[in-house]
């Protein structure tokens, strides 16, 4: 049984705490208790909260797992911004997501994502 990722309502956003609880070591998979898996490619977000509605982000370093993943952006997307994701991998589905998760890595920001429901209406 696996443990479903943390809800933005009820975890502290700051980043940091809840990041690396669901992966964002150098291991992601192993953090997620090896449901995390490496997609090829890269992802598109569209932001869907009226306050930035129709933003959109590059997301690569993808690690997908059943109920969310984890990805580099250059972007910084606050917790709590719901999204709608699109794949550029064949075989991948769009889905809408929340983030639960951002934090500064380097040069890049590492964020974490719920998803919604398994396709975007």
């Amino acid at each position: 049984m696996t443990t479903p990722l943390p809800s933005a309502s009820t975890d502290e956003l700051d980043g940091t705490d809840v990041i690396a609880r669901i992966g964002a070591s150098e291991t992601p998979e192993t953090a997620m208790n090896g449901r995390a898996w490496e997609i090829p490619g890269c992802a598109t977000t569209f932001r869907l909260d009226a306050a930035e509605f129709g933003a959109m982000s590059h997301l690569t370093d993808l690690r997908l797992a059943d109920d969310g993943m984890l990805a580099s952006t250059i972007d910084w997307i606050d917790p709590g911004a719901r999204l709608s994701l699109g794949f550029e991998a064949s075989g991948q589905t769009a889905r809408r997501g929340e983030v639960i998760a951002c934090r500064r890595d380097g040069d890049v920001h590492r964020i974490a994502i719920r998803f919604e429901q398994r396709l975007a209406a």
